[in-house]
C-alpha cells in the first residue's frame, strides 16, 4: 500500500520518504537558516511556496508548503487513523 501527503499546489509526497515537518518560523534559528540556503544552493529545494507556511522534509529533498504545519500533522494522523482502523477491519 502507498500512502501519500498533500502538501498543496499539487505536490503529494509519498509517506516513507516524510523525515519531518517543520513550522516556517524556525527558519529563524541560524542552523535551520544554513540547512536550508546550502539545501537551496545544492538543488534539494524542489518547491517553493508564494506563501511559505512549513517545510517538509524528505529523505531526498526540501518541499516549502502554504500549509501549517499543524493542518499537514493533522493530515497525517487522519492517514494514520484510516490504515489503522483498515487493518482492523482486516484483522477481524
Amino acid at each position: 500500500m502507498f500512502l501519500f501527503l498533500h502538501i498543496g499546489e499539487d505536490i503529494v509526497i509519498p509517506l516513507k520518504d516524510i523525515v519531518g515537518i517543520f513550522d516556517i518560523k524556525i527558519r529563524e534559528n541560524n542552523s535551520t537558516k544554513e540547512f536550508l540556503q546550502i539545501a537551496s544552493e545544492e538543488g534539494f529545494v524542489k518547491e517553493k511556496s508564494d506563501e511559505e507556511k512549513s517545510f517538509v522534509l524528505t529523505s531526498e529533498n526540501v518541499y516549502f508548503s502554504s500549509i501549517s504545519s499543524a493542518t499537514l500533522r493533522k493530515r497525517l494522523d487522519n492517514i494514520y487513523h484510516e490504515v489503522e482502523s483498515e487493518v482492523e477491519v482486516d484483522q477481524s
